[in-house]
């Protein structure tokens, strides 16, 4: 709809690619404003967005727990 051709308009075809690795830098920001009103020390570039509770999961293994 209008929203979508807004968009469009606004961010052209960049919107439909992968975005970076670490999530959206606005949306990052975002949430580490939020957590910072509630006593964090949260930075966007401190602050990760995965594509799924999945990749959150084996992205926390992987800094924690060593291989074999």
């Amino acid at each position: 709809g209008m929203a979508l051709q807004a968009v469009l308009k606004k961010d052209g075809a960049s919107i439909l690619g992968y975005g970076p690795t670490a999530g959206s830098y606005g949306l990052r920001k975002t949430i580490s404003k939020t957590m910072r009103e509630n006593g964090s020390d949260a930075t966007p570039e401190r602050t990760l967005v995965t594509s799924g509770a999945q990749q959150a999961i084996e992205l926390v293994f992987r800094t924690f727990v060593e291989r074999g």
